[in-house]
């Protein structure tokens, strides 16, 4: 490897003892653990895990991923290979990986069921959190030790090391939790956009949604609960349908029930207590859609994010010409493409990060695991009753 503008060939050995020599004297000088210390000790670290000499003698940088090369179930097609890392460029950025999710559009992507198809081979992955570890000459808004996010989709994120152009990336606050922010991007501001896009809601209005324990879901209940607006959260019947109905108003869901209680005539007494519903949201699709759609209000709006059942949404006639309720569709991936240079981008993420840091929207309920064991997670990521989003950590 060729050092800066000096005709050096640097070894392993050499690399090692540098870095050694950088964190004693970065220690020295700040006699303290900030995001310079952490950013010296991580590149000690990087040399003894990640970098190896060649026949001739040249390093090579190298990222644990996880990678797949043709499209099928995530278990037979992704396996772990070593990329090299390519060279910082004047405008990119280095990360360190922390965190990235499982998600089912995920999941979707690798079984080539996505609208949006990678380039093959692929990493997996679209959400991330990381720590910047270097940046290119020209980048100014991003240092060492800063804490960033993906602000757009396609980075393929299931690996220990990134490297992408800066404005990719969102600089957030080290004080945001690492399990939080490695979920910003898809599931909350997919719920502050469907807030905010579709009907002009204030203080005691009324959103009802279904699939409310997903991510989604468990977002947009915080999302109203700090607007003070009521939510009538409907789930599927299952074993621990109490522990889960007890945990989704903990997150401050105004009302939980079920499919099966969502269903039935005398439900509407419930519907009463609140004001009339001019939201609705649907990620389940099917008979689901449909209750919920029988219990909003004229010119209330249904916004359908999701196909869980694989069933389709079915317009009944009266509720088109006699109740104009209107059906839209939301896709965040495709919001982000068109905005990602508005004001309103912005404004999403800050917000959601300010309720991050001040403990008013917490992260899904997680399990960890290593890169090692990705089969086990993306297996439970694609169980029907996951009640916990998959994570992977990477030291």
């Amino acid at each position: 490897m060729w050092c800066g503008v000096y005709d050096i060939q640097w070894s392993c050995c050499d690399l090692f003892l540098l870095a050694i020599h950088v964190h004693a004297i970065v220690r020295f000088k700040l006699n303290r653990c900030d995001a310079t210390m952490i950013a010296s000790r991580y590149a000690l670290q990087s040399i003894v895990r990640h970098c190896r000499v060649t026949a001739a003698g040249n390093v090579r940088w190298l990222s644990q991923a996880l990678v797949y090369s043709k499209f099928g179930a995530p278990e037979d097609v992704l396996e772990i290979q070593q990329m090299d890392v390519p060279s910082v460029g004047e405008g990119d950025v280095k990360m360190k990986v922390l965190a990235s999710p499982v998600n089912p559009s995920d999941i979707n992507v690798i079984q080539g069921l996505y609208p949006l198809s990678p380039r093959l081979p692929a990493v997996g992955g679209n959400e991330v959190v990381g720590m910047v570890t270097e940046v290119g000459s020209t980048v100014t808004s991003l240092k060492p030790g800063d804490h960033v996010i993906a602000g757009q989709p396609g980075l393929g994120t299931w690996r220990d090391t990134v490297v992408c152009q800066y404005d990719k990336l969102l600089a957030v606050p080290v004080e945001l939790p690492v399990h939080l922010a490695a979920t910003l991007m898809v599931n909350p501001a997919t719920a502050y956009r469907m807030m905010s896009d579709f009907v002009q809601l204030g203080e005691g209005d009324t959103v009802i949604q279904n699939g409310a324990n997903s991510g989604v879901g468990q977002a947009v209940i915080q999302l109203a609960a700090v607007r003070k607006i009521n939510t009538i959260n409907i789930i599927r019947n299952r074993s621990n349908v109490d522990q889960m109905k007890e945990y989704l108003i903990s997150l401050g869901a105004t009302e939980v029930i079920t499919e099966e209680d969502n269903s039935k005539r005398d439900i509407k007494s419930l519907y009463q207590r609140y004001s009339p519903a001019r939201l609705g949201l649907n990620t389940v699709g099917g008979d689901s859609a449909t209750n919920v759609m029988r219990q909003l209000t004229p010119q209330a709006v249904l916004v359908t994010y999701g196909g869980m059942s694989r069933k389709p949404v079915m317009l009944p006639t009266g509720s088109l010409i006699f109740k104009e309720i209107k059906f839209v569709g939301y896709w965040n991936a495709k919001w982000i493409e068109r905005n990602k240079n508005c004001d309103q981008y912005r404004q999403m993420y800050d917000d959601l990060v300010r309720w991050g840091v001040e403990e008013k929207l917490k992260p899904p309920q997680f399990t960890t695991h290593s890169i090692i064991d990705y089969k086990v997670a993306v297996n439970q990521a694609m169980q029907p009753f996951a009640g916990a989003k998959q994570l992977f950590i990477f030291d």
